[in-house]
């Protein structure tokens, strides 16, 4: 195996010099030995060794992407979650940064690992205020959380508007003629505000500003780590309606989706039966059968800003802590039917 001794002696320079070249701190290296370095580098297929490399420069130039699920989840699976850390691994990588997802049941093990790994950062999805808040007082490395709403002034946050994303998707169901409507969303924990209730808070605005009510029926909240039988009841419900419910509000993608499919297996056709808007615009989105009519938010956008801000942090910029707030728009395709004006006066 080739040593770094192995290149120094052949390019006659020494091996602090070489590693030098290997670690980019090229300073105290000449163009001329820098040049001859590499092309040794490269004719002997010399693979660096990390650790070494890692205790040399104090860095690891690894980032961490952290996921909260249940013990044994697969968190990937999830199609927003992997499109997000999709699109961050090449962001990391076109830094020359390593990307490592880590799932945790609980943000103790967050504390717990951050303290013994040498990374140079991470990046949250969907942090708690309580959680974002102790990590960001016990962690002291570059940290950017998504979808974070905390009240903490010292906090990196990149969001979307989701308060806007409901306004819009009851805005285009009333365009469309539907006025009886139901909300389905993942749960979570109650008095804490996240990006479900801040996207049933924008669709119940607009309901109220027509004086519009809706009863405690309208409203489903399904456990995302087993939802079927929750859908299930939601399809029996529709069908025993006789008609009155016209459309669903969906708070995500996924969650949309998987309700489609539960109302085809009982017989109901979207958009002929009922009517489904969703929220993200995965990628997969377009490619569903009818298309799926949902608030878009640019994942690649929200990406891009949070690995700017990350790696402005690790390079020693002096960024004072930022609250990021992307716009949102409606993607209308396939799902929303629209009602005739009879079936509006109706409702």
């Amino acid at each position: 195996m080739v040593t770094l001794k192995d290149i120094a002696d052949e390019a006659g320079v020494s091996i602090a010099t070489v590693s030098n070249v290997i670690n980019g701190n090229l300073s105290k290296v000449s163009n001329d030995n820098a040049k001859r370095i590499r092309a040794i580098i490269e004719n002997r297929h010399y693979v660096p060794n990390s650790s070494a490399r890692t205790l040399a420069v104090k860095s690891s130039h690894i980032i961490a992407g952290i996921l909260m699920g249940a013990q044994g989840a697969n968190m990937l699976k999830d199609p927003y979650c992997a499109e997000f850390f999709g699109e961050l691994v090449g962001a990391v990588q076109d830094r020359g940064y390593y990307f490592m997802v880590r799932y945790v049941t609980s943000y103790d093990e967050v504390i717990k690992s951050l303290r013994s790994w040498n990374v140079d950062g991470a990046v949250f999805i969907g942090t708690s205020e309580v959680y974002s808040r102790k990590i960001q007082e016990e962690i002291h490395i570059p940290l950017i959380f998504t979808d974070s709403y905390t009240t903490q002034q010292n906090i990196n946050n990149v969001g979307i508007d989701d308060f806007k994303g409901g306004v819009l998707a009851a805005e285009y169901f009333l365009k469309m003629g539907h006025r009886n409507l139901s909300f389905v969303g993942y749960t979570y924990p109650l008095m804490e505000k996240s990006v479900v209730p801040e996207r049933l808070g924008g669709f119940l605005s607009v309901f109220k500003s027509h004086n519009i009510e809706m009863s405690d029926k309208q409203f489903f909240y399904v456990p995302e780590s087993a939802p079927d039988d929750c859908l299930n009841n939601i399809a029996s419900q529709l069908m025993e309606d006789n008609g009155g419910i016209t459309g669903f509000f969906v708070s995500a993608d996924k969650l949309a989706f998987a309700l489609i499919r539960t109302l085809s297996n009982n017989g109901i056709k979207v958009p002929q039966d009922i009517s489904v808007i969703g929220f993200d615009d995965l990628s997969i989105t377009s490619d569903f059968m009818p298309g799926l009519t949902t608030i878009r938010q640019n994942i690649s956008r929200k990406v891009q800003i949070v690995a700017d801000l990350l790696f402005r942090q690790i390079e020693g910029d002096n960024v004072p802590p930022v609250n990021t707030m992307l716009d949102v728009e409606l993607i209308e395709r396939g799902s929303v039917k629209f009602l005739s004006k009879k079936r509006k006066e109706n409702t």
